[in-house]
Parts: C-alpha cells; structure tokens; sequence
C-alpha cells in the first residue's frame, strides 16, 4: 500500500500502542520513532513509564541509545545531561544552573500488560478512555488471572509495514473476508454494529451449517484507528488486542496481543510464578500457528492494496463500511477536507 496516495494522513488522533509493560523493567530504555518523530521510552525506578522526545538540546544526542536512568530521571549518554519526566532539564555537570528548554513529554499509559501514547496533532489531551480487554466486555465476564501472561508467550509485532491503521480497522465490519483470506468454512454475519464519538462496536456471529446456531461469536470494540479490541466466544474463547501505530509517512508497526485462557484444573496459587507464566505447548501452538497466523494472511492483502475512495460494495457491505468511514474521518483534526465514502 502507498500510504502517500491516501485522502487522509498518517498522523491521525487516538491511542496507539508502541510497546508491552513486561519488556521495559525499571531503568529499562527504549529508542522508538512513532508519527516521524524520535522518542526516548524509558521505566524510571518509582515504576513510571516516561516518553520524551529524544535527542538532547545540548548537542542532539539521542536518550535512547545509551541514556541511564537515575530516579525518574535520564541522562544523556553524550555529556550527562539529565531530564526529568516532564522534560525539564533538571541537571547540567559542573554547574549550578540549568536550561529552560524543555524536551517534548507524551501521556502514556500502561493497560492490559500493553504500553499506549496519545497521540494529537494540535498538542491536546487525551479525549477519551482507551478501552479495557476485560472491562470493556460486560457481556463475557473474566479477571486478567483467568489468562496467561502474554509477553513473550502470545505477542507479536510486524514493523514498519507499509499499511495505514485506518485500513487495519475495517476488519471491524468485513465479514467476507473470513472465508477467502483466513479460508474460514463460512462467511460469519454482522449481527449489530454501534458507534458513539471515539468507538465503534461491533457482533459478529457464525453460524453452524448443521444446527443452524451460532457458535462462535465476535465482539470488537474499536478505539479510534489505532486499536481494536476482540473477544472470541467459542472453542477456544480467547482475546486480542489489535494495534497500529504510524511510524512515519509510509509505514506503520503492528502490534498483536492474544490472551488465552489458563487451562481448568490448575490451581494457580499453589505454582511458583515462574511456572505460572509459561504458557503449556498445546497453547502456544495454537497461538502461533492458528491465531497469530491470520495476520500474515491479512498482510498479504494489506501489504499490496490500493486505497479506493469510493468502493463498488457488495449490497450487505454497503451501509457497514459507509458508515465507519465516515466515522474514521473524525479522528484528522489536521485535515478538515478528508472525503467519507458513501
């Protein structure tokens, strides 16, 4: 996909992921590019996770590449230069006084075991909540104990894709794609789809050729065009956070979390935690070559597809996607001119 040729930019407002609690321990550091711009992601020692923009005003240094946490506060790797987590430069070696220039600081949030930024073209806050793996699904009750820990056992993240998080999100009301590219033994129904201002909801059911019920069913809520949210009630009633961040004009990271649930019969207070967290075999092989494996099947659409402003819809299609495009247009407060298919 070339991403330039888009109505809309790769600079949208929303949440967005750009890593998971577990691989930033305290005085962990972490050099990122997110929206075109370089970011320095650190853990201070208090447990806080601080996000600033990278490169140091005293001869440009980037933080993230060698820079040492002291407190909540890093040093610059070049000459020593500390910054505190709102940015301010709070120590220059050998003298009294410091700077007045500040380093750019993010909101970022830790949630379901994920790491999100805000992201606002104009500089304002966040608007809205981002959306609970757990919570959110009154529908299908569960605490995050009744899941594995997922990094490093159910997580994944494809960079620097050329796709735009716009198109990612539109799986929100395919339902014909199930069939032709996850090859899926039917095409599932849209049962219901919602929306209010920052997200959208959606049903999906598929149907049993035999009994005629549904036996599976797929709850999504969408954040924005940046997250979306599923819950899969089924044979393995399993969860997925679904993430895309713009890295820069042309590519974006994709982010995929998967919680599956602990096997019955385990008592989970009498394991040591290391053992507690290792997911068995059985579990991990369906993750990997059954759930993690229909990203790339979607990515070999996405990689390649061109953007059609106005699509020639099935007629089941027609008023789904007219609808979340013209939902997804709110979310470009830099561009006012975006066009809505319809």
């Amino acid at each position: 996909m070339d991403c330039t040729q888009n109505p809309f930019s790769m600079k949208p407002k929303g949440w967005f992921q750009i890593g998971w609690t577990a691989e930033l321990p305290p005085g962990g550091v972490k050099a990122i590019k997110y929206f075109d711009t370089d970011m320095v992601l650190y853990r201070g020692e208090s447990g806080q996770v601080i996000l600033l923009d990278a490169h140091c005003h005293h001869l440009g240094a980037h933080l993230g590449n060698g820079g040492i946490v002291y407190g909540d506060e890093i040093a610059c790797p070049y000459h020593g230069w500390k910054w505190n987590g709102e940015g301010c430069n709070s120590k220059i070696p050998n003298q009294k006084n410091t700077i007045n220039k500040k380093l750019k600081s993010y909101t970022v949030i830790e949630k379901n075991q994920a790491i999100f930024l805000w992201h606002d073209q104009t500089g304002a806050g966040p608007t809205w909540e981002l959306p609970d793996i757990i919570d959110s699904f009154p529908e299908v009750p569960a605490t995050m104990d009744d899941f594995y820990p997922v990094y490093g056992q159910s997580t994944l993240i494809s960079p620097q894709e050329p796709i735009h998080p716009q198109i990612c999100m539109e799986n929100a009301v395919d339902t014909a794609h199930f069939e032709f590219t996850h090859t899926a033994p039917l095409t599932p129904e849209l049962l219901e789809y919602k929306f209010d201002e920052n997200t959208w909801k959606s049903l999906v059911g598929f149907r049993s050729k035999k009994s005629g019920d549904f036996g599976l069913h797929l709850r999504a809520i969408v954040s924005g065009v940046g997250a979306a949210f599923n819950v899969f009630q089924g044979r393995y009633n399993y969860r997925v956070i679904f993430a895309a961040t713009p890295v820069d004009d042309k590519t974006s990271d994709l982010f995929y979390t998967v919680f599956m649930p602990r096997q019955e019969g385990i008592d989970k207070d009498q394991l040591p935690q290391l053992v507690r967290d290792i997911m068995p075999a059985a579990v991990k092989d369906t993750v990997d070559n059954t759930i993690l494996a229909t990203l790339g099947e979607d990515l070999l659409i996405w990689r390649t597809q061109a953007y059609i402003d106005r699509p020639m819809h099935a007629q089941r299609d027609l008023r789904p996607y007219t609808e979340l495009r013209k939902w997804q247009t709110r979310f470009y407060n830099d561009e006012p001119e975006i066009k809505a298919a319809g």
